[in-house]
Order: structure tokens, then C-alpha cells, then sequence
């Protein structure tokens, strides 16, 4: 979890946060994880959810070899976009689920 997905937790109540913790656990893509799948199979895409996006991957066979260099270089990038946006739909699930009643 990174700084700012934090600092966004400071203001929700305990059952919240209680609830984005342990649901973004379970969700958290992981860095090795997606180099390991580009480098064995190239289902580094499959992996953060975009299946249509991997098999354009394989049909064009890693864009000739292109695509896969520019991805090893922007792999940090695509998890790191990836768990923010599994951090997002956690959160909004968290306020509908437990709304604050101050």
C-alpha cells in the first residue's frame, strides 16, 4: 500500500478501514508475480485483468518483441496503476457498505 492510499484511510472509520485493508490484501497485484508471467507465458496483462489487451499481446507476439521490451521497462508503472485502481473500487465499496454515521 502506498503513502498516499494511506493518508486517504485517515479519515474513514474503523469498520472502513478496516474492511480496504483487508480486502486490498487479498487483491494486491504483485511486481515478481507480473515479471514472472511476462517472462514464462506473457500473461502479465491476464494477470491485472485485461485479457483482451494480453491476447493482442500474443497474436501480434509481444508487439514483434517491442511491446515486451517497453513493458519490462513500465512494469512498476502498470502495478502500480493496477493496485490503485483496485484501491479506488475497494474504498468506494467500503463507504457504501459501512456508511459513516458521525
Amino acid at each position: 500500500m502506498t503513502f498516499a492510499m494511506l493518508e486517504r484511510l485517515k479519515n474513514l472509520t474503523d469498520e472502513q478501514k478496516s474492511y480496504v485493508q483487508i480486502q486490498y490484501a487479498g487483491k494486491e497485484k504483485q511486481l515478481s508475480t507480473a515479471y514472472l508471467l511476462l517472462f514464462f507465458m506473457g500473461a502479465h496483462y491476464i494477470y491485472m485483468g485485461k485479457v483482451l489487451k494480453n491476447i493482442i499481446y500474443w497474436l501480434t507476439l509481444g508487439g514483434f518483441g517491442i511491446w515486451m521490451l517497453i513493458d519490462i521497462f513500465r512494469m512498476k508503472t502498470i502495478i502500480d496503476d493496477g493496485n490503485e485502481e483496485i484501491f479506488k473500487k475497494i474504498l468506494s465499496e467500503a463507504l457504501v457498505l459501512y456508511p459513516n454515521t458521525k
